[in-house]
């Protein structure tokens, strides 16, 4: 995910030079630094809103709750705020569909998409594709 927002950042010209010391790499959930003494934390759901304790203002509540469950997303918090949430969308391969179909017409009765992905992403995903069932959350 790390080299897809930096790729994006790149192509729309957006300044992300290192304006921090101090990181912490937190592996499968994020990164964590102090950028003019604040701490920013970037990183799953998980790790900003449970391990970081971020709150969500009131004022954002709607737009939070609104945020595609078809995306993977990134979540920035600032001391403990959240100040931008990132949208990483992988699209579907062409072939996706018909290679479960050939699944299913060679016999195989139940097909089970794993995935790292959140359960809503899992669940957008699954129900676009037709699988039969899907775990989500695999690390």
């Amino acid at each position: 995910m790390a080299n897809a927002v930096v790729r994006a950042a790149l192509e729309r010209g957006l300044d992300h030079s290192e304006m921090h010391s101090e990181v912490e790499y937190v592996v499968a959930h994020g990164i964590a630094t102090k950028i003019d003494g604040k701490r920013a934390a970037i990183g799953s759901s998980h790790f900003i809103f449970e391990d970081e304790a971020a709150a969500i203002l009131p004022e954002d509540r709607e737009r939070f709750e609104a945020l595609s469950p078809a995306c993977s997303w990134l979540y920035l918090a600032i001391d403990g705020v959240l100040s931008a949430a990132i949208g990483i969308s992988d699209p579907l391969r062409p072939e996706a569909k018909s290679a479960l179909a050939a699944l299913h017409e060679a016999g195989i009765g139940k097909a089970v998409m794993l995935t790292g992905d959140s359960r809503s992403t899992a669940a957008a995903t699954a129900s676009a594709l037709g699988v039969d069932a899907y775990r989500a959350g695999a690390v």
